[in-house]
């Protein structure tokens, strides 16, 4: 099932799984997230919001993201332990893109935002 929700995002051009650090990396801003507190990205007409709750010792972190065209929003759901990472990108065509990668550490969630540009 969360495949099928991966499938989904990335067909739909709002959200993929990210591999890696890709050439161009421009910049990266950072956000420590506390239980239910939300976090928003916005870039080039898409936006994302990311919070966590806590199930029992792990953290279930939701991505929403959607885009200005009124397109359905879609979300992704991870379980992050202490010291788990997920990268998460928002697709948004050349020639940026930004790769949110996001991080557990004790009891807080790290939201980096990295900003991609695109080889040319």
């Amino acid at each position: 099932m969360r495949f099928h929700r991966l499938a989904a995002l990335a067909a739909a051009g709002l959200i993929t799984a990210a591999a890696g650090t890709a050439p161009g990396t421009a910049a990266a801003a950072t956000a420590e997230l506390r239980e239910n507190q939300a976090h928003t990205v916005q870039l080039d007409g898409r936006t994302a919001v990311i919070y966590f709750t806590r199930t029992g010792d792990d953290f279930t972190v939701v991505t929403t993201a959607a885009n200005e065209t009124g397109a359905a929003a879609l979300r992704t759901i991870h379980t992050l332990k202490d010291g788990e990472s997920v990268a998460v990108q928002l697709s948004s065509g050349v020639p940026t893109a930004t790769r949110l990668d996001l991080t557990r550490t004790g009891t807080t969630l790290s939201v980096d935002q990295i900003v991609q540009v695109a080889a040319r």
